[in-house]
């Protein structure tokens, strides 16, 4: 990820038609949509529905107020963080998402869907980044029952009004890795099935994304948030029905400004 971002929203697409137009997201009304992720590792979205992984359709993208059909016929793989590896391609324009659409030539099912991420500018709150000084520290989410659909981020005051760069996703390619607080991480499929959402008074500039997508270990280009402060407590995660990662924790270090 080459250029900075202010944020990201996730939305899920139902596979009901053969051309299937973006939702209307009023939070990316008049934004610079900087990159799409097609999240093609989830096996469920939120609400249950099954994810179809096979990439296999075309997306448009129409630029706002000038009506031009910018991108035509992308494939799909192309912007899969499972084939591209974090190296995401461009959009970098503000999207007319309700006359932008998706041409899937795979089965048409409205029971599945396929589940997009948006990266987003917020130009009335970023902050200027004036040097590469930065900090690293560890927040953990402990998850202390199954079948539960949402657990609030813990209040943090190391990380109070701290500017962030970037999440960096602890999860283990196998069971029994141990946190810093001495529980046992979540592994990288469970991350799957955990979604994020994070709020500064009550804007949400993180939304219902995948965490998976902060797994930058085997990445090409890591995630740049643009100096983003974010409200521990009224931040949550959440996770599709019947859901068992009791006992364990999502934990995350926390990249951010030191000026």
């Amino acid at each position: 990820m080459n250029e900075l971002v202010s944020g990201a929203i996730g939305a899920s697409i139902a596979l009901s038609s053969n051309k299937i137009y973006m939702p209307d997201i009023y939070d990316l009304k008049n934004k610079v949509i900087k990159y799409i992720d097609v999240c093609d590792t989830l096996n469920t979205d939120i609400a249950g529905n099954s994810v179809d992984s096979s990439n296999n359709g075309f997306i448009n993208l129409i630029e706002k107020d000038t009506s031009n059909l910018k991108i035509n016929d992308l494939s799909l793989s192309m912007l899969a963080l499972s084939q591209n590896q974090g190296n995401r391609y461009k959009i970098n324009f503000k999207v007319d998402l309700v006359n932008s659409y998706i041409e899937w030539k795979g089965e048409v099912d409205p029971t599945k869907c396929i589940y997009l991420v948006f990266w987003f500018d917020e130009p009335k709150t970023m902050n200027a980044i004036n040097s590469d000084n930065v900090c690293i520290d560890s927040f953990e989410i402990p998850i202390n029952a199954a079948n539960v659909r949402e657990v609030m981020l813990r209040e943090n005051r190391t990380l109070y009004q701290k500017k962030f760069r970037n999440l960096l996703l602890l999860a283990s390619d196998s069971l029994g890795m141990i946190t810093p607080e001495n529980r046992t991480s979540i592994t990288e499929y469970q991350s799957s099935k955990v979604f994020i959402t994070l709020q500064l008074n009550n804007y949400a500039y993180v939304r219902d994304v995948p965490i998976y997508l902060f797994n930058q270990q085997n990445v090409r280009n890591e995630i740049r948030l643009q100096n983003i402060v974010f409200d521990f407590t009224n931040s949550y995660l959440r996770f599709p029905p019947n859901t068992d990662l009791s006992n364990t924790s999502v934990c995350f270090n926390a990249v951010y400004s030191n000026d």
